[in-house]
């Protein structure tokens, strides 16, 4: 039995390599450019990732900024002061 299933795992591997030889021609020839070509990205998948990157480190930078501008408003005697300009629905009334 594990003559067969080695036997087998091993046309299966074989089988594969051929595949991706017919269609990449990847084992016939070892030119690292081959493989370079292959692997990268078009443009337009390249400079979204890019802009995606870019607004990434740009909604850091702003969690940061947020962040300090908190930790100092807590660290210094600087309390919002909340003004209530209407104080019942008939005053708002009597505005109008």
């Amino acid at each position: 039995m594990n003559v067969n299933s080695h036997l087998f795992r091993t046309y299966r591997e074989s089988q594969l390599d051929e595949f991706l030889n017919s269609k990449f021609y990847i084992f016939g020839q070892s030119d690292p450019g081959l493989y370079e070509r292959l692997m990268e990205e078009d443009m337009n998948t390249a400079k979204r990732r890019e802009q995606l990157k870019a607004e990434m480190d740009k909604l850091v930078r702003a969690m940061h900024s947020i962040n300090n501008l908190e930790r100092s408003s807590n660290d210094s005697s600087f309390r919002p002061t909340y003004v209530n300009s209407v104080n019942s629905d008939s005053e708002m009334d009597d505005v109008v």
